[in-house]
């Protein structure tokens, strides 16, 4: 992916950035407060991350353009809060959440890695993968994932394994888990029976309303995951009541549209002046000129798309939905006896009955268990090597490049990310970030260009930095990194006298105002070219 220009403003404001190269590209300036961030942070947003913009920043007034060349393929894309408009060689899209953005991103930009995400398989959100080539300014911690919460350092190494192909098993570690439980209650119960056996003189008949366990505390524990269980399926019922209801508003949209009635719930049709033809669809967060005939073929065609997407996602849901309901049922199947069964059960073992069959029955399941645990284990081990000399290789990088920009360093990187016990400072911070997303670069072979705002920033020496900026050189992607200059360094034109540098000098921008009305004109056309109607 190569960015070629980005954008963002509203009617009264604007601001373009058109002099990205294809390499390795330099936003700075001699003072803070000159928009550099908000451009970098911009891009990402324009490509769905969250938004992690400065405090005072009210970025829901603007609307956020980036346009770049993806495998040959040109890609334009217009973003007002939550709704998205893709220019491509398919003609125009509208996508409404991020959501849907994400499955059109994966099917026309890049294939998107799928991890299982509390317990249920799911194509992992852009803000997440846009954390393997950007680093942020804000709520760095080297020892978590930016904006943790949802997402966490497991998942954003599950999603690398998955980039890579060594994701996974034969048995997922869910699978495993659950039949590692059961081997330990069936041994609990195993033990159990001998105990009995030995206390009490059993006679021949057996009992068969005898329940497998006589442990309150086990249907306790049962009771509490089939709660949680019951949860989750109303979750994902919600779920997808919400996503029929919305492909309905689209296909009633569709219809709307294709007939140009009056009105709609769901994305209004209507006259903007009363008595003229000029009619206008308002979607989420944009207005969009229907009375250009193309812009409403565009908008249709999306429609349909955006149907298809929708009828996609309701069949992914209703497959979740479907082995939710099916573990249920089958927990409901070997549910632990309720009170009322282990004091029946208690009852019988002080009168008499013959426990050896079942002990019989609970040594042979034992040995299935077992069987099915350790022929998992075989079969994931190969998985789990590669997955092992995945990270080893990373890591190895990581320390290999921190070595080339610090040559007396005291740092040894064990992972790719720091114990929660260790706090880097100063420059080690940036060297962290540095060697991570590069090592990710080389061994990963992703084609996203990187991109680090606040470069220079916690005191990285100069030296440092033009190490950096050499191993950058060195790259086929795209870079884009920011920083700013002191005085002495700005004077002395420190980035255009570099290398092959592409050097972009914000100082020229007002204080904290990098939008102004010099480039409305433009952002406006750029707009209109969405067919968006201010």
């Amino acid at each position: 992916m190569k960015i070629k220009k980005f954008a963002f403003g509203n009617e009264i404001e604007a601001f373009i950035e058109t002099r990205l190269s294809e390499r390795v590209n330099i936003i700075f300036s001699d003072d803070n407060n000159k928009g550099k961030t908000l451009v970098l942070q911009g891009m990402m947003f324009s490509l769905g991350n969250e938004p992690i913009f400065p405090a005072g920043f009210d970025y829901k007034d603007y609307y956020f353009y980036i346009e770049f060349i993806h495998d040959g393929n040109l890609f334009r894309i217009l973003r007002k809060n939550n709704t998205f408009s893709i220019i491509s060689e398919n003609g125009l899209s509208i996508f409404e959440s991020t959501s849907e953005f994400k499955y059109f991103f994966d099917e026309n930009i890049y294939k998107l890695p799928e991890i299982v995400h509390r317990e249920l398989p799911k194509l992992v959100d852009l803000s997440l993968f846009i954390q393997m080539f950007f680093v942020g300014q804000d709520k760095r911690d080297t020892s978590s994932i930016f904006n943790s919460g949802y997402y966490n350092k497991s998942d954003f190494i599950d999603m690398l394994f998955s980039l890579k192909g060594v994701y996974g098993g034969e048995l997922s570690n869910e699978q495993i888990t659950e039949l590692k439980d059961r081997l330990k209650q069936l041994r609990i119960s195993e033990r159990k029976l001998v105990k009995e056996i030995d206390r009490f003189n059993i006679n021949k008949a057996v009992l068969e309303n005898v329940k497998k366990s006589a442990s309150f505390k086990e249907f306790q524990e049962q009771e509490k995951f089939l709660k949680e269980l019951h949860g989750r399926i109303s979750e994902i019922r919600k779920k997808r009541y919400s996503e029929v209801s919305r492909l309905n508003n689209y296909i009633n949209l569709e219809l709307e549209l294709n007939s140009l009635n009056r009105a709609i719930s769901f994305g209004r049709v209507s006259c903007e002046d009363c008595g003229s033809e000029n009619i206008t669809y308002k979607s989420k967060d944009i207005t969009f000129d229907i009375s250009n005939l193309e812009v409403r073929k565009s908008i249709l065609k999306s429609l349909k798309g955006t149907i298809d997407y929708k009828k996609e996602a309701i069949s992914r849901i209703d497959y979740d939905l479907s082995s939710l309901q099916e573990k249920m049922s089958d927990n409901l199947g070997k549910v632990s006896p309720t009170l009322r069964d282990v004091i029946l059960f208690r009852d019988e073992l002080n009168g008499t009955g013959k426990l050896d069959k079942e002990l019989q029955e609970k040594q042979r399941e034992i040995e299935l268990v077992t069987r099915q645990i350790n022929e998992s284990n075989v079969k994931k081990e190969g998985v789990s090597e590669k997955q092992r000399k995945l990270i080893d290789e990373i890591v190895k990088v990581m320390n290999k490049i921190y070595r080339v920009i610090d040559e007396d360093g005291l740092q040894t990187f064990h992972d790719l990310f720091t114990k929660r016990s260790v706090n880097y400072s100063g420059s080690e911070e940036q060297e962290f970030y540095f060697s991570r997303v590069y090592a990710l670069l080389l061994v990963m072979k992703h084609e996203f260009p990187i991109v680090i705002d606040s470069f220079r920033d916690r005191e990285l020496s100069s030296l440092k930095e033009m190490k950096m900026i050499d191993a950058f050189e060195s790259l086929d992607n795209q870079v884009i990194i920011s920083a700013t200059l002191k005085k002495e360094e700005y004077t002395s034109d420190k980035y255009e006298t570099h290398g092959a540098i592409t050097a972009i000098d914000y100082s020229a921008n007002a204080n904290g105002r990098i939008l102004s009305d010099s480039f409305k004109n433009d952002f406006v056309s750029i707009c209109r070219d969405f067919g968006v109607r201010f």
